[in-house]
């Protein structure tokens, strides 16, 4: 006769306790790291939703540089709130699914930027990129020696643009879309020239600050001045 031990069948199950320590309850860490909080991925004017005006507003807020570092914001979990994490909220937007940080797979490809024809009757130059091996979503740019007073989308003109710029600075968010890969050179915008610097000697692209890919790719900039 084979005899078996019941309580070597059983097995004792630890109670589960939530983030604040409550035996059975259901608070859990939200996206800021916060228990039983209310954020949610990608929702930058905290109402609850995130959508297109999120987009818009957290592009403004990165180029007048007050956007503060909340874990919520950065979409590509790098501890930086950047263009990259507002090119990741367009994508989950557009695909209405915003849960969680996206690390972007792939390689840091080069895109090349230059300024091309100058037109001084009118007092503007061609912005160039030439970017063979990755898409473009958005990027900011610096510029030295004059002082911008408007910007005129070019190419692709069927893409939709939303942009942003001051004296020196230019960002732009190409949404639900990107300058596909190409080998020549394209002018993308026409970048005017203020009167009162027009007389300058230097016009200088002074620095990319970043350049996103359609994935939220970190890209890595060329200057051809």
């Amino acid at each position: 006769e084979t005899i078996i031990n019941a309580a070597d069948e059983c097995h004792y199950l630890s109670p589960h306790i939530d983030c604040a320590g409550v035996i059975g309850g259901s608070s859990v860490l939200d996206c800021n790291d916060e228990c039983g909080g209310s954020g949610i991925f990608g929702d930058f004017n905290e109402d609850a939703l995130a959508d297109s005006e999120d987009v818009e507003d957290y592009l403004t807020s990165l180029f007048f540089q007050n956007s503060p570092t909340i874990l919520c914001n950065d979409l590509n979990g790098d501890s930086e709130n950047t263009l990259a994490d507002i090119v990741l909220l367009d994508i989950c937007v557009q695909d209405d699914d915003c849960n969680e940080a996206m690390m972007p797979i792939g390689l840091a490809d080069t895109v090349t930027w230059s300024i091309g024809a100058l037109n001084d009757t009118a007092t503007y130059f061609e912005l160039n990129l030439q970017n063979p091996n990755a898409e473009v979503s958005a990027f900011q740019l610096e510029f030295n020696g004059f002082r911008i007073s408007g910007i005129e989308q070019i190419n692709p003109a069927s893409l939709d643009y939303s942009f942003l710029y001051n004296d020196s600075i230019l960002v732009a968010l190409i949404s639900d879309g990107a300058i596909e890969e190409q080998d020549a050179i394209l002018p993308v915008f026409k970048i005017f020239i203020d009167e009162d610097t027009a007389a300058h000697e230097i016009l200088c692209l002074e620095q990319v600050i970043e350049v996103i890919g359609n994935n939220g790719r970190i890209l890595h900039p060329e200057i051809i001045n």
